[in-house]
């Protein structure tokens, strides 16, 4: 396991930047702004899951994407993306 570098940036947290959020770095925040000058439609049109199989993660998670549209937050294992993938959420 690698040890933490918040010099490194890391699409969770540039995504936590794009939402508003609290919980990124430096780093996180340039790689945000250089990927919306290369790419200013995708920030716009992308849809975000957040997976977790850990019923807490999952309420914590929902409660601070309550106002962001194009996210949410479901219960499920990534070990099995075919169920993720086949539940109704992605067509909402």
């Amino acid at each position: 396991m690698e040890p933490f570098d918040s010099t490194r940036p890391n699409i969770a947290r540039v995504w936590d930047y794009w939402l508003g959020g609290k919980d990124n770095f430096a780093a996180d925040r340039e790689l945000a702004r250089k990927l919306l000058e290369v790419h200013p439609p995708s920030a716009q049109m992308a849809r975000v899951a957040y997976v977790d199989n850990d019923p807490m993660v999952i309420s914590h998670a929902r409660g601070l994407l309550a106002r962001s549209p194009g996210v949410i937050a479901v219960p499920g294992d990534m070990r099995d993306p075919g169920h993720i993938l086949t539940d109704p959420w992605p067509a909402n």
